[in-house]
């Protein structure tokens, strides 16, 4: 898991992991991802596929009960509506008896419906301007191995999302750089069909696109070739396709 977990490269691949491989090896039957601003106010909700339909039938319970929840007090303040940062992985049963879980409305809208007993509830991102609050749901009691497990995965997660969010600033920054760069030695138009010849489009096909002649745009294409030192257009794409949309 923690190969794997190293080996993720972006947040929506982060985020599928966290939904639909994490879920199984705790032993959990579903999985929220939960993020915030950062104002620590919640912005969006996304469920594992598996169980996506049955928590939309339950949202507006979910949300009129959350305050009886015996955890989400720790990662939400119910009365201004934000988030806060908790860097521990909290059980939501732990000290809470059946009969008191099953007296809340919690239980009675949200975790009777969906077989939840149990659940387990993380950060595993905050940063200015973006958070990620990560909650399994057990269908029995969580046990203490599922609890480190969980506790182990999270020091891993958080690293490898604050790796790939790095990464992802520094590919932006680059970018900026290579459109900066583009700008200063290309026009506007030139620009414009490197990005179509990024897209894989031949050159009849800028033609029709951009509503020019195809002589116009293979003067264009040679002009872009001479001033990026460029052989081939496949080489205007191995150079800049990655970053065309950033210019």
């Amino acid at each position: 898991m923690i190969r794997e977990i190293q080996q993720i490269e972006d947040f929506s691949s982060f985020e599928d992991y966290v939904l639909h491989r994490v879920p199984p090896f705790l032993g959990s039957h579903f999985a929220n991802w939960n993020e915030h601003n950062d104002e620590m106010t919640l912005t969006r909700v996304a469920t594992s596929t598996s169980h996506a339909e049955q928590v939309g039938q339950v949202l507006e319970a979910l949300y009129r009960s959350l305050p009886s929840h015996p955890t989400f007090h720790k990662f939400i303040d119910f009365s201004t509506g934000k988030t806060r940062y908790v860097d521990t992985v909290e059980r939501m049963r732990e000290g809470v008896s059946d009969t008191d879980f099953q007296s809340l409305a919690f239980y009675q809208g949200v975790a009777e419906p969906l077989g939840i007993v149990d659940q387990l509830v993380m950060h595993v991102f905050v940063k200015s301007g973006r958070g990620v609050v990560v909650t399994y749901h057990f269908p029995s009691l969580v046990g203490r191995t599922q609890h480190l497990k969980a506790s182990i995965l999270r020091g891993h997660l958080v690293a490898r999302l604050y790796v790939i969010d790095l990464e992802m600033e520094k590919r932006e920054r680059l970018g900026t750089d290579i459109g900066e760069h583009l700008r200063q030695r290309i026009t506007p138009r030139e620009l414009t069909i490197l990005r179509c010849i990024c897209r894989g489009l031949g050159n009849s096909e800028i033609a029709g696109d951009l509503g020019i002649s195809k002589r116009t745009t293979d003067h264009h294409v040679s002009s872009l070739l001479r001033k990026l030192s460029a052989s081939s257009r496949f080489q205007l794409i191995s150079r800049f396709g990655s970053w065309i949309d950033m210019a």
